[in-house]
């Protein structure tokens, strides 16, 4: 008698869990609606904030709208230190056609700090870390190598993006200022 309650309750137990199981797994394989859709296009890489070189937020909320074309590098990358002079020189020309210039330093505080002492550039050059990583896979590099470029449209849409060293030509080919 007693071990056919316990079949009982075994039995019972495996339907409810089967239950259970089969309840989860349609809520996680369910079709998206269109709002879940429209939530996922949402330009999510303007959620961060980082500091600039002197230490300040910088939001880039406030680049929401505009023509942003944003340089994933670090310190200790020889292509990301090469192409940054060719990006200085490009960046009076991109401004004067309302396209934002930002670099994204995946490197700690002290070593940018350090090598912005010996240079300077005219465009706003961001302290990211980890951070940094985690904004360029959302904006495509899912290999997470540096340099990374990307080119946002008004809309928030990717519409260039070239993983490794980038020529000043094609920046200007991608952003529609040279052939």
């Amino acid at each position: 008698m007693m071990m056919k309650k316990w079949s009982w309750l075994l039995v019972c137990a495996a339907a409810l869990g089967a239950g259970v199981y089969a309840g989860n797994s349609r809520l996680q394989t369910g079709t998206p609606t269109a709002a879940d859709m429209a939530a996922a296009a949402l330009p999510r890489w303007s959620g961060y904030t980082f500091a600039d070189s002197q230490g300040r937020d910088f939001a880039l909320k406030q680049l929401e709208g505009k023509t942003v074309l944003i340089n994933f590098w670090a310190t200790w990358c020889p292509p990301c230190v090469e192409e940054m002079p060719d990006f200085d020189r490009l960046h009076p020309k991109l401004k004067a056609n309302c396209i934002e210039l930002i670099g994204i330093g995946i490197d700690s505080p002290s070593n940018i700090r350090e090598f912005l002492e010996k240079r300077q550039f005219s465009y706003p050059l961001l302290v990211a870390g980890a951070q940094g990583s985690d904004m360029a896979k959302l904006l495509g590099n899912q290999t997470g190598s540096l340099p990374y470029t990307v080119l946002i449209n008004p809309k928030g849409d990717v519409v260039f993006s070239k993983l490794g060293r980038i020529t000043p030509g094609e920046v200007l080919k991608a952003t529609g200022l040279g052939e």
